[in-house]
């Protein structure tokens, strides 16, 4: 999608999230159990890695970007989900002006 481009119709975000359909699972069933009782945090991670999977589809450098930060954070034994919050936050919005992000209901 170029600049200016209109948002993808429900197929081609659908065709989008499919590429990533074992994390864009396990990411719903986190959220379900979650709003059952359990802790919304803890399912954090596995927001960060869809989100890196979705970005990945339009912004690689991006992502690539996040991951150098994360194993940069973790060999100097950081936490690196929490230590990169601005590369999150930077794939978070080239995928939201994709019209990828936030994940609909249905990811």
């Amino acid at each position: 999608m170029g600049a200016g481009a209109s948002k993808p119709s429900a197929e081609e975000v659908a065709q989008r999230y499919k590429k990533c359909a074992v994390v864009a699972s396990a990411y719903r069933g986190c959220v379900l159990s979650s709003e059952a009782g359990g802790a919304p945090a803890a399912c954090a991670s596995l927001e960060t890695q869809l989100l890196s999977c979705i970005a990945a589809q339009v912004a690689p450098d991006l992502v690539a970007t996040h991951t150098k930060c994360v194993n940069k954070a973790m060999s100097m034994r950081g936490k690196g989900h929490t230590a990169c919050g601005a590369e999150v936050a930077a794939m978070a919005k080239a995928a939201g002006k994709a019209g990828l992000w936030p994940p609909p209901p249905s990811a």
